[in-house]
Order: C-alpha cells, then structure tokens, then sequence
C-alpha cells in the first residue's frame, strides 16, 4: 500500500468534511473514491470493515470512519489528523449557524438549499446501496445480501426498530461463522 504524511491525511479529511453533506453514510462513496480509487491506499473490503466498524461505534460514522481510515493508513497519528481534520469544518459552521440561526432559517434561499440538499443526499444514499449490492454480488456474497433485504423488509414493513435488526444481524453472522469453520476443511 501507498503512504502519505499525516498532514495529506488532514488536509483530504478537512476538505471532505468541508465540502460533504448529509451525515455518515454519505462519508462512504466519499472515501472509498478518495481513497479506494484514486490514491489507492486501502482496499474495498478494509473499507467495509471500518465502516462496518465506524457504524456500531458510538459517536458520528463520518468521524468514526475517517479515523478509523486515518488509523489504517499512519496508525495513531494518521487517526488523529483523520479526526482533527474531519471534526473542524463542521465545528466552525454549527458554530456559525447557532450564532445566525434566526437570520439563516427565516431566508426562503436557505430552506431552498436544504431540501435541494435532502434530494441530494436521498440519491447519493440509494447508489450507495446499489454499489454496496452490486460489489457483494460480484464477490459472490449472497448472504450479505440477504441480510440488507431482510433488514430493509424488517424496517420498512414491521416497523421494527434499527437496533434490534443490528443486534439480529450480529447474532446471526456469529452464528454463520461459527457453522463456517467448523465445516471448512482442513487441507
């Protein structure tokens, strides 16, 4: 894998978070194109697994994430640049919009914005699926797929809540697993 100086590690984080909107979820395709794509410096599948990660964690995905990205790539020094670097922008613009709130929400152009803004993120969300469906499907991961339909059915038709199709999720892989290896041959 490619190295690059903590301070590129700062520096992309800062960018992205200045520039991205709509939370977590919109993090993903982000990073993975930065980072997957274009600098190469981790794979498609460490960045399922820290988002993986990034999503049962306690605390924002989108910091989680570029932390745990900054971690993958310079160890505990990248993790904190990834942080300070994904933490900042947002900081600096709640803390201007808690100071103009009355000002910036009564404007018709604002509200504008945001919901041109929520269309956005809807689109970049549902395409987010589409390659995560299509990139288990090309690695022959049906299960995994299963488990985003049964997810989104529980959801959606049963109104069941998130964190219990999470905690439904964790219980049956550990219980996949362990059926796995114990009926992988020893060759």
């Amino acid at each position: 894998m490619k190295k690059i100086t903590n301070f590129e590690l700062f520096y992309t984080s800062f960018f992205l978070s200045a520039v991205s909107f709509g939370g977590g979820y919109i993090t993903i395709p982000i990073l993975r194109t930065k980072y997957v794509e274009e600098k190469q410096l981790i794979t498609e599948d460490t960045l399922q697994d820290l988002a993986a990660i990034a999503q049962s964690a306690p605390g924002a995905i989108s910091v989680n994430l570029a932390t745990g990205v900054g971690y993958k790539i310079n160890g505990k020094a990248g993790g904190f640049a990834s942080f300070i670097g994904t933490v900042l922008p947002p900081l600096f613009i709640i803390s201007v919009i808690t100071y103009s709130y009355d000002f910036f929400m009564g404007q018709p152009l604002i509200q504008a914005i945001f919901k041109g803004l929520e269309v956005g993120v809807a689109v970049i969300m549902v395409r987010l699926v589409i390659d995560m469906v299509k990139d288990l499907y090309q690695r022959d991961q049906k299960s995994a797929i299963m488990f985003y339909a049964t997810g989104l059915i529980l959801s959606l038709v049963f109104k069941i809540h998130i964190v219990f199709i999470l905690i439904l999720n964790f219980m049956f892989v550990y219980l996949l697993n362990r059926w796995e290896l114990r009926h992988v041959s020893v060759d």
